[in-house]
Order: structure tokens, then C-alpha cells, then sequence
């Protein structure tokens, strides 16, 4: 099960790709495109040797971008595709922009949709250079002082990338861009958190698990830079089960007025996974509330952030612009912070209102875009 959140490229060591952003017109891009950038590909030269098999995995990309110059409502345009790596078919998506209550910073996904994966034979690992694989703009446009702040979230860095930059990947052993690590055999079925007191309560539910060592939990201020604060072995025997299972997890040290909270699953073969964010606010949530989506515009899932006072089974209705109900759910909520997968592959492009009614008739709307 791929739980999707705030990550990417969350492999382990060793590595041996390198991600770069340019200026627009190197790496082979067309210059005259009207594009504002490009980001690029190459064998890391001192990494480990290259062995090139025809096509890796999919994977995803986060931005960071901040709310002074960006908004939810701005679109990224994907202007130039290699299809030499992404193969004939192949596109990348762009994810939505999204506000996840960071006060300075929005975030951006970008999604490589083709069935086959990336084909990287192309990438020379005698010369080691860089080639371009897609390039974008902004709508509206930017200047290039805006799109300067722009920002990688990756396991190693939140460098610029303008100019001469570059990041690792952190990849498996050969070269693929999501690795074993990405898809692992825990089927997370939930993961929420509430206040108590002075602390924070998170808790988590497996329905099965297979060569699971445990999960560590990490915390974050501001969304973007995470440290552990604890590790919670698996209740699995050996580290597998087919049954349901319980996890909980007391943060006593809190500080600041949010604090987010995600899992990093690690198995005994070194492989993780990390979950959805959980959002833990100061003030105890006294009416459902609808803390933020993403991705939006979202393609197959969307990811809904909500807060509920007490454990409760809440009616979702999406309504399309014309008010008509296309899509009835009934969602389990926990007291606290709730992230819940939703799937919408099955509607229409276009605008939906959501709207979340408690079990006492209490009612929070948002906005969706569908792809």
C-alpha cells in the first residue's frame, strides 16, 4: 500500500542519480520554449557504478513555494517533455498547489504518470552528463526573483536550485527513482492524534504487516524539517500479522502552537516508508473542521485533513458546481487530527464543494479541484 503524504525520493543510501534544476535552454531543453526551468538527470560521477536496466519507477516531487509570491490557485505548466526518459506515453502531472498550515510556505506536487516507469538507459554514465527531462513554467507568470524561491523538499536538502545546483536522490542499490522502499507490505488503515493536556496522543492502525520492524515517529514545527522522537516497535510476531493492530504513541515534550507529526514504517531489511502528516493544533477542535486537502487539484486520491471533536463516523458529500451530489461516504474519525485517503478518480475534471456532516448535524465545506 502506497501511503502518499509531505515526501519524496525517501529511499535509503546508497545513491547514484543526481536531480538538477537549470536554468531553461541547458541539459538539451529548447531555449526559446518559454519555459522558466528545467529539471535535469545524471549519473552521480563518484557514485556507485551505473547498471542500466530499461526503465525505473515512478515517482513524486514536492516544491516548496512561498505564500508571499505563490498562491493555491497558481498552475504549474509542464512546456517541454523528454520522451527518450519518460518513454512515448509517459507525463508529469502536476499535483495541485497546497496549504498545509505552514505560515510562510505552500507546497506543489508533481507526479510522473506512465505505466512502464522512467527510462534512464539513456543517461550516459561514461560522460556523466545532465538531461533534461521536463521543463515548466508559471500561470500566471513570474519574475525571475519569484521563481528563484522556489524549493526542492527532498530527504537531503531545501537548497535553490537556480544556477549550477544540484541534489542527490537518495536511491536503492541500481537506479530506480522510487526503489523497493517506496511500496512496502504495511497497510496502514489510519493515523491520527489529539490534545491531552500537555501532550500530544497519536495513534495508528494496521490491518496487516509483513517484515515489519517498527515505526519511528517524527515531529515537525513547520512541516518541512522532521526529527524523531521515538521508535514503537511492530506487535507483529516476527514482524508479520494479518490481523488488525492497535499502535499509540505519548508525545510529553510538546512545544510551539502546531506541531506536525508523521511515521517513518521501517523494515527488518532497512526499506521505509513514511505516512501522511498529522496536524496537532493548540486550540482543542470543538466543531468538525476541514484542516486542508492535497494534492488539490488531485487526480486518484485525495488526502483530507480533518479535525474532529470527539471519535465519531461523519457523512463526506462532494457536490458538484451545479449542487448536485455526486459522491456519498462515510468516514471513521478519531478524536483529535485525522488524515484520510479518499478516492475520486471516478469524477469528472472539475470544481466540487466537499462537505463533512458530524454525527449531531455539525457542517465543514471545502473546495476541490479534480484533474
Amino acid at each position: 500500500m502506497i501511503v502518499t503524504g509531505l515526501t519524496s525520493f525517501a529511499q535509503p543510501k546508497p545513491n547514484n542519480v543526481d536531480l538538477g534544476v537549470f536554468p531553461n535552454g541547458m541539459a538539451g531543453s529548447n531555449s526559446g520554449s518559454g519555459a522558466d526551468l528545467i529539471f535535469a538527470l545524471r549519473i552521480k560521477p563518484t557514485g556507485l557504478s551505473y547498471t542500466a536496466i530499461p526503465a525505473a519507477e515512478d515517482f513524486y516531487m514536492y516544491l516548496r513555494l512561498p505564500k508571499s509570491d505563490f498562491a493555491e490557485t497558481d498552475i504549474i505548466n509542464i512546456v517541454q517533455k523528454n520522451a527518450t526518459i519518460l518513454g512515448g506515453t509517459g507525463d508529469m502531472i502536476f499535483q495541485g498547489i497546497f496549504d498545509l498550515g505552514d505560515p510562510l510556505y505552500l507546497y506543489a506536487g508533481m507526479a510522473l504518470n506512465a505505466p512502464a516507469g522512467m527510462n534512464l538507459s539513456s543517461l550516459n554514465a561514461g560522460t556523466n552528463a545532465w538531461s533534461y527531462v521536463f521543463s515548466i513554467n508559471f500561470t500566471p507568470s513570474k519574475t525571475a526573483a519569484q521563481v528563484n524561491q522556489l524549493r526542492i523538499i527532498d530527504q537531503v536538502n531545501t537548497n535553490a536550485f537556480l544556477g549550477l545546483a544540484y541534489s542527490e536522490l537518495l536511491m536503492s542499490t541500481v537506479n530506480q527513482l522510487t526503489g523497493a522502499g517506496f511500496i512496502l507490505p504495511v497497510d496502514l488503515l489510519s493515523f491520527s492524534g489529539y490534545k491531552d493536556g500537555s501532550r500530544n496522543q497519536l495513534k495508528w492502525t494496521t490491518s496487516t504487516e509483513q517484515n515489519n520492524k517498527g515505526f519511528d515517529v517524527q515531529r515537525s514545527l513547520d512541516g518541512v524539517n522532521y526529527a524523531s522522537i521515538g521508535f514503537v516497535n511492530s506487535l507483529a510476531s516476527g514482524g508479520s500479522s494479518s490481523v488488525q493492530l492497535n499502535y499509540t504513541f505519548a508525545d510529553n515534550n510538546v512545544t510551539g502552537s502546531r506541531q506536525f507529526y508523521r511515521l517513518r514504517q521501517v523494515d527488518f531489511d532497512g526499506n521505509s516508508k513514511l505516512s501522511n502528516i498529522v496536524l496537532l493544533k493548540s486550540d482543542k477542535p470543538s466543531l468538525i473542521t476541514i484542516d486542508g486537502m492535497f494534492p488539490n487539484p488531485a487526480t486518484t486520491v485525495v488526502n483530507m485533513m480533518l479535525s474532529s471533536p470527539v471519535k465519531d463516523k461523519v457523512q463526506m458529500v462532494i457536490l458538484d458546481v451545479n449542487g448536485r451530489i455526486v459522491k456519498v461516504q462515510s468516514l471513521n474519525v478519531e478524536a483529535g487530527s485525522n488524515t484520510l485517503p479518499v478516492n475520486v478518480a471516478a469524477l469528472a475534471g472539475g470544481t466540487y464543494m466537499v462537505k463533512l456532516i458530524s454525527s449531531t448535524g455539525d457542517v465543514s465545506t471545502g473546495k476541490l479541484v479534480k484533474q
